[in-house]
């Protein structure tokens, strides 16, 4: 009973009655602040790293529970930049830095990974890789220093539900990879007949396309 009445006297006594129970210290505490993207996260589960939008698909996952996983470089406009991938609080976030000789970087900044981010070359826009991925056609290891003509983008492991066998050595996935495009007959990321029509477009520009694409 005295339970109870101790909690009623922290209760308002009425509807609309502005008298508030302020928590300074606990989980509870009103001065407690959270980011919400990071209370229930890990990035145990690493990566997904694709080359996409482009002739040549490559794909990797990569796991970088500590330490900084580099991305890409770019070039634009008298500068050169530089694209990581870091953990921060069970989050992963990219990082940006640069260095310019002549005029202002243009390029997009840092960011916070929620599902996915990209980063796509153009004409103005230079890129290449500084982290390998695998050849989704020919199986095998695209280098460091490759140039990307769509983009690079990164995933959460849990849009690929149908790749968690992609882990461990580029050996390991690669095996793997190839066991999946067996099972599909084809690319392991095409869900439906749509994506593999839309796969023409990866071809437009590239002098690659035929006269009936």
């Amino acid at each position: 009973m005295d339970n109870v009445q101790m909690m009623m006297k922290l209760l308002p006594r009425q509807i609309g009655d502005k008298h508030l129970v302020k928590f300074s210290q606990g989980p509870c505490a009103a001065d407690a602040k959270t980011d919400p993207r990071r209370s229930d996260r890990s990035c145990g589960s690493g990566v997904v790293l694709q080359l996409a939008k482009q002739p040549r698909l490559g794909l990797l996952h990569q796991e970088i529970e500590g330490g900084e996983l580099k991305l890409l470089h770019a070039f634009a406009n008298g500068c050169h930049a530089e694209y990581s991938l870091i953990c921060r609080e069970g989050v992963f976030e990219v990082k940006e830095s640069h260095l310019c000789s002549s005029g202002h970087f243009t390029g997009p900044g840092a960011a916070v990974v929620e599902q996915s981010w990209e980063l796509c070359s153009s004409k103005d826009f230079s890129l290449s890789l500084l982290t390998p991925v695998l050849d989704l056609v020919w199986d095998v290891e695209i280098p460091v220093s490759t140039a990307v003509e769509g983009c690079l983008r990164v995933s959460l492991p849990e849009d690929f539900p149908e790749l968690e066998k992609i882990r461990g050595t580029m050996e390991e996935q690669k095996k793997a990879l190839i066991q999946r495009k067996k099972e599909v007959g084809g690319c392991p990321t095409f869900r439906s007949a749509s994506d593999r029509l839309e796969r023409a477009s990866d071809f437009e520009g590239s002098g690659l396309t035929g006269s009936f694409s």
